[in-house]
């Protein structure tokens, strides 16, 4: 159910990267070691694992069996360039520094795919971790170890010799964001984090020394209750309640209110808009960049093609229309509305002789 979640959650990034890291802890799972000596596969958990995915699949494929289908029809402009790689010492600072005010964030990535504090305490805990090696957590200390330098790797993967094999691959540069799988380097580090002070308390626990052992886990204490609140407190500035969006509901109820006909809306830049839209009961055209026209059947090239065009654009006042037809119908306080008067009604009927004329391009 959880993975299913992540990928019903959307945005693909996170469900992509998961699969990277499942891949990963499945393998190391999937195979018995005795020291650093091969002695194996672990079916029994071979079959829990392929059941869980199983199951994951089939909830998730609801989903899952449509976006493959629009797939050909998805377009993205990439980053074959890998701009958006991020050197040793600014991933160091993703971890550990407090704020999004860096100028990597105003220059190449959004600040959100940059902010990823959990502060320098569980990289410290982590250490200990390095001590439970020995005692029965060797293969998970590795695996953890290994997903954390893997995140490290792929989010400067421009200065890594895997460069070459992103640029090759138009796949891989689609995911212009490396940064966001730093959620599960993150999980590394706290799991490692957990390992390393599960090992040192039962270390505290055989020492005789009755004052050592109760100082030990008082410092132990303050450390774990510092290290919470101090992710809380730096983290709760950008996770909390903020006002809902009220300019898209007075323009759309605005929009229902002076226009009586059903018709199409678009916004341009759409970030933010689509509850609005949909809230309205608007019909929301061009909902994402991602998606491109295509027509359900081969068009005939003998025949005049008919391509929707929305018939009220959305656009903020510093920007301007693209399209010569645009009218200024209203404005807000952020945002202008324009009707685009050449655009096809929502319903229409068209003549045998207009659609043959092929030669007059598009009708829209």
């Amino acid at each position: 159910l959880a993975l299913a979640l992540v990928f019903l959650s959307g945005n693909l990034y996170y469900a992509y990267y998961m699969a990277l890291v499942l891949g990963w802890f499945t393998l190391a799972a999937a195979v018995k070691w005795r020291g650093f000596s091969f002695e194996g596969l672990a079916w029994e958990r071979i079959r829990r694992l392929t059941a869980i995915g199983l199951l994951a699949f089939g909830l998730c494929a609801i989903e899952l069996v449509p976006v493959a289908e629009f797939l050909p029809h998805i377009s993205k402009i990439g980053d074959p360039e890998l701009r958006t790689s991020q050197t040793l010492a600014e991933i160091a600072q993703n971890f550990l520094a407090p704020t999004i005010d860096r100028p990597i964030a105003r220059e190449t990535i959004p600040p959100e795919d940059l902010y990823g504090y959990i502060g320098v305490l569980p990289f410290v805990a982590a250490l200990f971790a390095l001590g439970a090696l020995a005692r029965g957590w060797r293969k998970e200390v590795l695996a953890l170890v290994a997903l954390f330098i893997f995140v490290v790797l792929f989010i400067s993967v421009r200065y890594t010799p895997l460069a070459a094999l992103f640029t090759r691959v138009s796949f891989m540069t689609q995911f212009r964001d490396p940064s966001r799988i730093m959620i599960y380097g993150t999980v590394a580090v706290i799991t490692l984090g957990g390992i390393g002070l599960t090992w040192l308390l039962n270390q505290i626990e055989k020492s005789r020394a009755t004052y050592q052992k109760g100082a030990a886990l008082v410092l132990v204490s303050i450390g774990l209750l510092y290290s919470v609140a101090d992710v809380f407190l730096m983290n709760h500035r950008f996770i909390t309640m903020i006002d809902s969006f009220q300019e898209g509901d007075r323009i759309f109820q605005w929009l229902r209110q002076n226009e009586s006909g059903p018709h199409y809306v678009a916004v341009p830049y759409s970030t933010g808009w689509h509850l609005p839209v949909i809230a309205n009961g608007e019909r929301f055209y061009g909902a994402w960049y991602g998606y491109a026209f295509f027509p359900p059947v081969q068009p005939d090239p003998t025949v005049r093609r008919v391509v929707a065009k929305p018939n009220y654009i959305v656009i903020p006042k510093d920007k301007q229309p693209q399209d010569a037809d645009a009218v200024l119908v209203n404005e807000f306080a952020q945002d202008r509305v324009y009707s685009l008067t050449q655009s096809l009604p929502y319903a229409f009927s068209v003549t045998q002789r207009a659609l043959a004329q092929s030669s007059a391009g598009d009708l829209k």
